[in-house]
């Protein structure tokens, strides 16, 4: 085998490996919401929290703190007033955290060779597997009518986690609730 063949080998093999570190490291999580068609959110004027946030755990948690100062900054800026007792609207929040893995494999059948159809494979040492493990995060946010005792949104952020966002949740906590809270229902609340 010539040292130019070996060369070429390495470069697509690092290239490779690069573009799907980097596919796996998206810092920004997939946002999504569910909301009540058939609720008015004007006519609500106040916001608070569950007694029991899923959160807790007989104790108001840091993570629980974190939570609840980066909601009040997001229903406070869409016009709703903090209350902490007999408020409109209930918040709720719950954080799962699971391990997972992705396995890829390059080369013939599915990866950049695939196009071969299974007419003609490639040379041997082109299918590599390469495994992954990163930990999923996922936010669900509920807005919950506390005299019906109906949820009305949900706001829900799935990401990856790493260690570095752990070492900086309050930061990371707050980017992710702003990011669920831009797909709230209603901006401007008629005070």
């Amino acid at each position: 085998m010539s040292a130019k063949y070996n060369r070429s080998r390495v470069g697509i093999l690092v290239f490779g490996l690069l573009v799907f570190l980097q596919a796996c490291g998206t810092s920004r999580p997939m946002v999504r919401s569910e909301f009540d068609k058939g609720v008015d959110f004007s006519r609500y004027q106040s916001f608070g929290f569950f007694k029991d946030l899923a959160t807790d755990d007989g104790y108001e948690s840091l993570t629980t703190k974190y939570l609840k100062a980066a909601v009040i900054r997001q229903m406070v800026g869409l016009g709703y007033s903090y209350m902490q007792a007999d408020a409109d609207l209930l918040v709720n929040f719950k954080i799962k955290l699971k391990d997972k893995q992705v396995v890829r494999t390059s080369g013939y059948p599915g990866g950049y060779y695939g196009y071969r159809g299974g007419y003609y494979g490639a040379w041997g040492g082109y299918n590599d597997t390469y495994t992954y493990d990163y930990t999923e995060g996922t936010l669900n946010i509920d807005v919950v009518d506390r005299v019906r005792k109906q949820m009305i949104w949900e706001g829900i952020a799935v990401g990856r986690v790493n260690q570095k966002d752990l070492d900086n949740q309050e930061q990371k906590i707050g980017n992710a609730v702003a990011q669920i809270y831009e797909q709230f229902p209603l901006r401007n609340i008629p005070k």
